[in-house]
Protein backbone atom coordinates (compact mmCIF):
# COMPACT_ATOMS: atom_id res chain seq x y z
CA UNK A 1 0.00 0.00 0.00
CA UNK A 2 1.12 3.29 -0.99
CA UNK A 3 1.98 5.82 2.08
CA UNK A 4 0.55 9.31 2.56
CA UNK A 5 3.49 10.87 1.51
CA UNK A 6 3.97 8.57 -1.67
CA UNK A 7 0.75 9.20 -2.56
CA UNK A 8 1.78 13.51 -2.42
CA UNK A 9 4.52 12.78 -4.12
CA UNK A 10 2.96 10.89 -6.99
CA UNK A 11 0.18 13.88 -7.13
CA UNK A 12 2.90 16.57 -7.03
CA UNK A 13 3.36 15.21 -10.92
CA UNK A 14 -0.05 13.66 -11.75
CA UNK A 15 -0.80 16.53 -14.11
CA UNK A 16 2.26 16.01 -15.84
CA UNK A 17 3.08 12.09 -16.26
CA UNK A 18 2.59 10.96 -19.35
CA UNK A 19 1.95 13.64 -21.51
CA UNK A 20 4.69 14.16 -23.50
CA UNK A 21 5.85 12.15 -26.90
CA UNK A 22 9.02 10.36 -27.12
CA UNK A 23 11.95 11.94 -25.82
CA UNK A 24 10.23 15.03 -25.53
CA UNK A 25 12.50 16.71 -22.81
CA UNK A 26 16.05 16.01 -24.75
CA UNK A 27 15.75 19.40 -26.19
CA UNK A 28 15.17 21.01 -22.64
CA UNK A 29 17.75 18.86 -20.07
CA UNK A 30 20.30 17.81 -22.83
CA UNK A 31 22.98 17.55 -20.39
CA UNK A 32 21.45 16.15 -17.91
CA UNK A 33 24.20 13.25 -17.03
CA UNK A 34 22.81 9.82 -17.80
CA UNK A 35 19.97 11.71 -19.48
CA UNK A 36 20.39 9.55 -22.40
CA UNK A 37 19.75 6.23 -21.22
CA UNK A 38 16.66 4.13 -21.74
CA UNK A 39 15.26 3.46 -18.02
CA UNK A 40 12.17 1.53 -19.44
CA UNK A 41 10.33 1.44 -22.64
CA UNK A 42 6.40 0.74 -23.26
CA UNK A 43 5.75 -0.98 -26.30
CA UNK A 44 7.86 1.43 -28.82
CA UNK A 45 7.66 3.90 -26.74
CA UNK A 46 10.96 4.96 -24.58
CA UNK A 47 11.32 6.82 -21.97
CA UNK A 48 14.99 8.23 -21.31
CA UNK A 49 16.34 9.48 -18.02
CA UNK A 50 16.09 12.88 -19.39
CA UNK A 51 12.35 12.34 -19.60
CA UNK A 52 12.19 11.70 -15.52
CA UNK A 53 14.31 14.48 -15.37
CA UNK A 54 12.80 16.98 -17.25
CA UNK A 55 8.52 15.78 -15.58
CA UNK A 56 9.86 15.99 -12.38
CA UNK A 57 11.90 19.05 -12.58
CA UNK A 58 9.12 21.08 -13.73
CA UNK A 59 6.37 19.89 -11.47
CA UNK A 60 7.74 20.52 -8.48
CA UNK A 61 11.00 22.01 -7.22
CA UNK A 62 10.87 20.78 -3.70
CA UNK A 63 10.29 17.15 -4.92
CA UNK A 64 13.01 17.88 -7.10
CA UNK A 65 15.59 18.52 -4.58
CA UNK A 66 14.26 17.49 -1.13
CA UNK A 67 13.28 14.10 -2.22
CA UNK A 68 15.58 12.91 -4.98
CA UNK A 69 15.99 9.41 -4.43
CA UNK A 70 15.46 6.39 -5.90
CA UNK A 71 12.36 5.42 -3.93
CA UNK A 72 10.56 8.23 -4.77
CA UNK A 73 11.95 8.91 -8.45
CA UNK A 74 10.47 5.44 -9.11
CA UNK A 75 7.22 5.49 -7.89
CA UNK A 76 6.91 8.34 -10.34
CA UNK A 77 8.06 6.47 -13.17
CA UNK A 78 5.50 4.03 -12.55
CA UNK A 79 3.04 6.62 -12.70
CA UNK A 80 4.59 7.55 -16.08
CA UNK A 81 4.49 4.21 -17.26
CA UNK A 82 1.16 3.59 -16.18
CA UNK A 83 -0.68 6.69 -17.82
CA UNK A 84 1.52 5.93 -21.14
CA UNK A 85 -0.38 2.60 -21.19
CA UNK A 86 -3.76 4.05 -20.27
CA UNK A 87 -3.28 6.80 -22.85
CA UNK A 88 -2.19 4.43 -25.31
CA UNK A 89 -5.47 2.67 -24.90
CA UNK A 90 -7.22 5.55 -24.92
CA UNK A 91 -5.77 6.51 -28.48
CA UNK A 92 -6.69 3.02 -29.98
CA UNK A 93 -10.47 3.92 -28.21
CA UNK A 94 -10.57 6.92 -30.21
CA UNK A 95 -10.59 8.85 -27.19
CA UNK A 96 -8.35 11.53 -28.97
CA UNK A 97 -11.53 12.36 -31.04
CA UNK A 98 -13.56 13.11 -28.29
CA UNK A 99 -14.51 16.90 -28.24
CA UNK A 100 -13.99 16.31 -24.87
CA UNK A 101 -10.64 15.57 -25.31
CA UNK A 102 -9.82 18.35 -27.59
CA UNK A 103 -11.38 21.42 -25.73
CA UNK A 104 -9.77 20.30 -22.95
CA UNK A 105 -6.16 20.07 -24.95
CA UNK A 106 -7.16 24.36 -25.64
CA UNK A 107 -7.71 24.49 -22.33
CA UNK A 108 -4.04 23.15 -21.59
CA UNK A 109 -2.27 24.69 -24.85
CA UNK A 110 -3.29 27.94 -23.35
CA UNK A 111 -2.61 27.86 -19.91
CA UNK A 112 1.28 25.96 -21.30
CA UNK A 113 1.46 29.52 -23.89
CA UNK A 114 0.88 31.63 -20.87
CA UNK A 115 3.36 29.87 -18.79
CA UNK A 116 6.20 30.16 -21.39
CA UNK A 117 5.59 33.34 -22.39
CA UNK A 118 5.98 34.56 -18.82
CA UNK A 119 9.33 32.28 -18.98
CA UNK A 120 10.83 33.04 -21.87
CA UNK A 121 9.39 36.59 -22.90
CA UNK A 122 8.91 38.33 -19.54
CA UNK A 123 11.25 37.17 -17.51
CA UNK A 124 14.07 37.64 -20.09
CA UNK A 125 13.31 41.09 -20.61
CA UNK A 126 13.10 41.31 -16.56
CA UNK A 127 16.62 39.53 -16.26
CA UNK A 128 19.71 41.64 -15.04
CA UNK A 129 22.74 42.11 -16.68
CA UNK A 130 26.16 40.74 -15.08
CA UNK A 131 26.81 44.30 -13.66
CA UNK A 132 23.66 44.47 -12.25
CA UNK A 133 24.22 40.94 -10.48
CA UNK A 134 27.69 42.29 -9.60
CA UNK A 135 26.31 45.38 -8.28
CA UNK A 136 23.91 43.61 -6.26
CA UNK A 137 26.55 40.86 -4.64
CA UNK A 138 28.67 43.80 -3.76
CA UNK A 139 25.65 45.91 -1.77
CA UNK A 140 24.90 42.73 -0.01
CA UNK A 141 27.61 41.09 0.88
CA UNK A 142 28.04 41.55 4.52
CA UNK A 143 24.82 38.99 4.59
CA UNK A 144 26.29 36.76 2.61
CA UNK A 145 28.23 34.17 5.13
CA UNK A 146 27.13 31.11 5.60
CA UNK A 147 26.88 28.53 8.56
CA UNK A 148 28.82 25.13 8.15
CA UNK A 149 26.02 22.78 6.91
CA UNK A 150 25.67 19.25 5.68
CA UNK A 151 22.41 17.50 4.12
CA UNK A 152 22.16 14.20 5.54
CA UNK A 153 19.63 11.37 5.97
CA UNK A 154 19.47 10.03 8.99
CA UNK A 155 18.31 6.66 10.77
CA UNK A 156 16.85 6.51 14.30
CA UNK A 157 17.57 3.96 17.05
CA UNK A 158 17.13 2.88 20.12
CA UNK A 159 20.41 1.54 21.29
CA UNK A 160 23.80 2.01 20.66
CA UNK A 161 24.01 -1.32 19.65
CA UNK A 162 21.26 -1.33 16.75
CA UNK A 163 23.03 1.71 15.77
CA UNK A 164 26.27 -0.30 15.10
CA UNK A 165 25.16 -3.14 13.62
CA UNK A 166 22.94 -0.96 11.39
CA UNK A 167 26.13 1.12 10.16
CA UNK A 168 27.62 -2.28 8.99
CA UNK A 169 24.72 -3.64 7.96
CA UNK A 170 24.81 -0.53 5.54
CA UNK A 171 28.94 -1.08 5.10
CA UNK A 172 28.47 -4.38 3.76
CA UNK A 173 25.99 -3.46 0.63
CA UNK A 174 22.45 -3.04 2.38
CA UNK A 175 20.14 -0.94 0.73
CA UNK A 176 19.57 2.55 2.96
CA UNK A 177 16.11 2.76 2.02
CA UNK A 178 14.77 -0.33 2.99
CA UNK A 179 16.89 -0.13 6.39
CA UNK A 180 15.52 3.63 7.05
CA UNK A 181 11.81 2.13 6.26
CA UNK A 182 12.29 -0.81 8.08
CA UNK A 183 14.37 0.34 11.10
CA UNK A 184 14.24 4.01 11.49
CA UNK A 185 11.56 5.32 15.34
CA UNK A 186 11.46 8.57 13.43
CA UNK A 187 8.07 8.44 12.27
CA UNK A 188 8.44 11.63 10.92
CA UNK A 189 11.10 10.69 7.68
CA UNK A 190 11.23 6.89 8.09
CA UNK A 191 8.62 7.32 5.14
CA UNK A 192 10.85 9.63 2.77
CA UNK A 193 14.21 7.17 3.47
CA UNK A 194 15.20 9.14 6.48
CA UNK A 195 15.75 12.79 4.73
CA UNK A 196 16.12 15.75 6.73
CA UNK A 197 17.95 18.45 4.42
CA UNK A 198 20.36 20.98 5.21
CA UNK A 199 21.71 21.23 9.05
CA UNK A 200 23.68 23.18 11.21
CA UNK A 201 25.08 23.53 14.68
CA UNK A 202 22.14 25.10 16.22
CA UNK A 203 19.45 25.92 13.88
CA UNK A 204 16.01 24.00 14.04
CA UNK A 205 16.41 20.56 11.31
CA UNK A 206 12.86 21.51 9.79
CA UNK A 207 11.71 18.58 9.36
CA UNK A 208 11.99 17.67 13.20
CA UNK A 209 10.66 20.85 14.48
CA UNK A 210 13.66 21.13 16.83
CA UNK A 211 17.80 21.64 16.94
CA UNK A 212 19.72 18.61 17.64
CA UNK A 213 23.06 19.74 17.40
CA UNK A 214 25.11 16.38 18.07
CA UNK A 215 24.64 15.56 14.18
CA UNK A 216 26.47 18.42 12.79
CA UNK A 217 29.80 17.81 13.81
CA UNK A 218 29.50 13.62 13.27
CA UNK A 219 27.97 14.51 9.73
CA UNK A 220 31.01 16.96 9.18
CA UNK A 221 33.72 14.38 9.96
CA UNK A 222 32.23 12.32 7.09
CA UNK A 223 32.59 11.95 3.79
CA UNK A 224 30.34 12.85 1.24
CA UNK A 225 28.41 9.76 0.84
CA UNK A 226 29.70 7.60 3.62
CA UNK A 227 28.11 6.37 6.57
CA UNK A 228 28.46 8.55 9.76
CA UNK A 229 29.89 6.54 13.37
CA UNK A 230 26.26 6.19 15.91
CA UNK A 231 25.98 9.43 17.26
CA UNK A 232 24.00 10.14 20.71
CA UNK A 233 20.95 12.85 20.76
CA UNK A 234 17.83 13.57 23.18
CA UNK A 235 16.01 11.56 20.74
CA UNK A 236 17.89 8.28 20.38
CA UNK A 237 21.02 7.33 18.55
CA UNK A 238 21.40 7.89 14.76
CA UNK A 239 23.06 6.67 12.29
CA UNK A 240 23.63 9.24 8.97
CA UNK A 241 24.45 9.58 5.80
CA UNK A 242 26.21 12.14 4.07
CA UNK A 243 25.31 13.96 0.57
CA UNK A 244 26.53 17.33 0.58
CA UNK A 245 29.05 19.33 3.39
CA UNK A 246 29.49 23.05 3.43
CA UNK A 247 31.78 24.83 4.42
CA UNK A 248 31.39 28.31 6.81
CA UNK A 249 32.49 31.34 5.18
CA UNK A 250 31.42 33.77 2.39
CA UNK A 251 29.59 33.30 -0.06
CA UNK A 252 31.29 34.12 -3.51
CA UNK A 253 29.65 35.86 -5.87
CA UNK A 254 29.59 32.49 -8.52
CA UNK A 255 27.71 31.09 -5.20
CA UNK A 256 25.11 33.52 -5.34
CA UNK A 257 24.81 35.27 -8.94
CA UNK A 258 21.90 32.67 -9.72
CA UNK A 259 19.73 33.16 -6.85
CA UNK A 260 19.89 36.96 -7.14
CA UNK A 261 19.02 36.87 -11.00
CA UNK A 262 16.05 34.50 -9.83
CA UNK A 263 15.24 37.20 -6.93
CA UNK A 264 15.89 40.67 -9.18
CA UNK A 265 14.64 38.66 -12.34
CA UNK A 266 10.61 37.86 -9.98
CA UNK A 267 10.86 41.30 -8.73
CA UNK A 268 11.12 42.83 -12.35
CA UNK A 269 9.07 40.72 -13.47
CA UNK A 270 6.15 41.16 -11.03
CA UNK A 271 6.59 44.93 -11.75
CA UNK A 272 6.51 44.58 -15.50
CA UNK A 273 3.45 41.91 -15.61
CA UNK A 274 0.82 44.44 -14.67
CA UNK A 275 1.53 47.35 -17.36
CA UNK A 276 2.02 44.25 -19.77
CA UNK A 277 -1.18 42.64 -19.57
CA UNK A 278 -2.98 45.55 -19.47
CA UNK A 279 -1.15 46.82 -23.01
CA UNK A 280 -2.46 43.53 -24.19
CA UNK A 281 -5.66 43.93 -23.05
CA UNK A 282 -6.33 47.17 -24.69
CA UNK A 283 -4.87 46.06 -27.82
CA UNK A 284 -7.12 43.20 -27.62
CA UNK A 285 -10.16 45.43 -27.22
CA UNK A 286 -11.48 43.21 -24.05
CA UNK A 287 -14.92 43.63 -22.88
CA UNK A 288 -16.21 42.10 -19.66
CA UNK A 289 -20.34 42.66 -20.06
CA UNK A 290 -20.75 42.78 -16.39
CA UNK A 291 -24.68 42.57 -16.47
CA UNK A 292 -24.56 38.91 -18.56
CA UNK A 293 -21.53 38.33 -16.56
CA UNK A 294 -24.01 38.68 -13.17
CA UNK A 295 -26.78 37.09 -15.13
CA UNK A 296 -24.75 34.13 -15.66
CA UNK A 297 -23.69 33.77 -12.36
CA UNK A 298 -27.12 34.04 -10.26
CA UNK A 299 -29.05 31.99 -13.04
CA UNK A 300 -32.83 30.99 -11.60
CA UNK A 301 -32.66 33.12 -8.39
CA UNK A 302 -35.59 35.22 -7.45
CA UNK A 303 -35.65 39.24 -6.26
CA UNK A 304 -35.48 38.46 -2.97
CA UNK A 305 -32.27 36.04 -3.38
CA UNK A 306 -30.74 38.92 -5.64
CA UNK A 307 -31.39 41.58 -3.43
CA UNK A 308 -29.77 39.59 -0.44
CA UNK A 309 -26.50 39.09 -2.60
CA UNK A 310 -26.11 42.76 -3.26
CA UNK A 311 -26.60 43.53 0.57
CA UNK A 312 -23.83 40.94 1.36
CA UNK A 313 -21.87 42.36 -1.75
CA UNK A 314 -18.69 44.51 -0.68
CA UNK A 315 -18.13 45.03 -4.39
CA UNK A 316 -20.54 48.27 -5.47
CA UNK A 317 -20.20 47.28 -9.10
CA UNK A 318 -21.25 43.70 -8.08
CA UNK A 319 -24.11 45.01 -5.95
CA UNK A 320 -25.57 47.32 -8.73
CA UNK A 321 -24.93 44.65 -11.10
CA UNK A 322 -27.45 42.24 -8.48
CA UNK A 323 -29.91 45.44 -8.54
CA UNK A 324 -29.70 45.86 -11.99
CA UNK A 325 -31.37 42.04 -12.71
CA UNK A 326 -33.92 42.40 -10.01
CA UNK A 327 -35.14 45.68 -12.35
CA UNK A 328 -34.59 44.48 -15.70
CA UNK A 329 -35.85 40.28 -14.73
CA UNK A 330 -38.63 41.15 -12.24
CA UNK A 331 -39.77 44.89 -12.85
CA UNK A 332 -42.72 44.07 -11.21
CA UNK A 333 -41.94 42.73 -8.28
CA UNK A 334 -42.23 43.54 -4.92
CA UNK A 335 -38.21 44.95 -4.96
CA UNK A 336 -37.99 46.88 -8.45
CA UNK A 337 -38.85 49.74 -6.67
CA UNK A 338 -35.85 49.00 -3.44
CA UNK A 339 -33.57 47.43 -6.25
CA UNK A 340 -33.85 50.95 -8.25
CA UNK A 341 -33.28 53.25 -5.69
CA UNK A 342 -30.30 51.25 -4.23
CA UNK A 343 -28.65 51.52 -7.87
CA UNK A 344 -28.66 55.15 -6.86
CA UNK A 345 -27.66 54.76 -3.51
CA UNK A 346 -24.82 53.10 -4.58
CA UNK A 347 -23.58 55.20 -6.97
CA UNK A 348 -24.17 58.48 -5.45
CA UNK A 349 -22.43 57.12 -1.53
CA UNK A 350 -20.22 54.85 -2.71
CA UNK A 351 -19.00 55.29 -6.05
CA UNK A 352 -19.45 59.09 -6.07
CA UNK A 353 -20.54 59.14 -9.43
CA UNK A 354 -23.44 61.28 -9.12
CA UNK A 355 -24.27 61.36 -12.69
CA UNK A 356 -25.38 57.59 -12.96
CA UNK A 357 -27.17 58.36 -9.41
CA UNK A 358 -29.00 60.89 -11.11
CA UNK A 359 -30.28 58.53 -13.80
CA UNK A 360 -31.07 56.14 -11.39
CA UNK A 361 -32.74 58.37 -8.68
CA UNK A 362 -34.92 59.93 -11.59
CA UNK A 363 -36.18 56.24 -12.75
CA UNK A 364 -37.71 54.90 -9.11
CA UNK A 365 -39.43 58.89 -9.49
CA UNK A 366 -40.17 58.12 -13.41
CA UNK A 367 -41.05 54.66 -12.95
CA UNK A 368 -42.47 53.58 -9.54
CA UNK A 369 -44.16 57.38 -8.28
CA UNK A 370 -46.48 55.44 -5.98
CA UNK A 371 -43.67 53.90 -3.73
CA UNK A 372 -42.56 55.12 -1.00
CA UNK A 373 -39.46 55.24 -2.06
CA UNK A 374 -40.22 57.81 -4.34
CA UNK A 375 -39.80 61.16 -2.21
CA UNK A 376 -36.69 59.56 -0.82
CA UNK A 377 -35.04 60.27 -4.57
CA UNK A 378 -36.54 63.03 -4.77
CA UNK A 379 -34.38 64.09 -1.61
CA UNK A 380 -31.59 62.54 -2.75
CA UNK A 381 -31.35 64.05 -5.93
CA UNK A 382 -31.48 67.67 -4.02
CA UNK A 383 -29.05 66.83 -2.04
CA UNK A 384 -26.78 64.27 -2.65
CA UNK A 385 -24.10 66.31 -4.50
CA UNK A 386 -24.02 68.43 -0.72
CA UNK A 387 -21.53 67.16 1.57
CA UNK A 388 -22.84 69.03 4.34
CA UNK A 389 -25.79 67.13 4.68
CA UNK A 390 -26.36 63.55 6.10
CA UNK A 391 -27.02 61.14 2.74
CA UNK A 392 -30.04 59.16 4.54
CA UNK A 393 -33.61 60.46 3.61
CA UNK A 394 -36.57 59.86 5.77
CA UNK A 395 -37.84 56.60 4.29
CA UNK A 396 -35.05 54.94 2.60
CA UNK A 397 -35.03 52.06 5.27
CA UNK A 398 -37.39 50.87 3.04
CA UNK A 399 -34.60 49.90 0.45
CA UNK A 400 -32.82 47.79 3.13
CA UNK A 401 -31.18 50.78 4.73
CA UNK A 402 -30.32 51.27 7.92
CA UNK A 403 -32.93 53.24 10.12
CA UNK A 404 -33.79 56.56 8.66
CA UNK A 405 -32.21 59.51 9.74
CA UNK A 406 -34.06 63.31 8.76
CA UNK A 407 -31.60 65.48 6.57
CA UNK A 408 -31.84 69.18 7.57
Amino acid sequence: MRSRVSIWLLAAVVAFAGCSGKGGSKSAYKDVPGGDAVIAKVGGDEIRGSDLDYRIKISNQKLYTDYKNAHNWRMILDTMIEQKLLAGEAEKKGLTRDPEFLERMEIAKVEILNNMYIRKVVNEEAAPTEEELRTAYEEGKESLHIKESARVSHILLKSREEAETTRRELLSGAKWDALANLKSMDEKTKRTNGVLGWITADDVIQVLGTPVPELLPVAMATEVDGISQPVESAMGWHVLKVHEKREGGMLTFEDVAPNIKERMTNTRAREMYPKRLQDLREAANVVVYEDKFQEFMTGPLGEKDLFDLAQKSKDPREKIGYYQQIVTKHGDGGFADKAQFMIGFTYSEEMKDYDSAEKAFRAVVDKYPQSELAESAKWMLENMRNQDIPHLPEGAAGAGMPPAQKGS
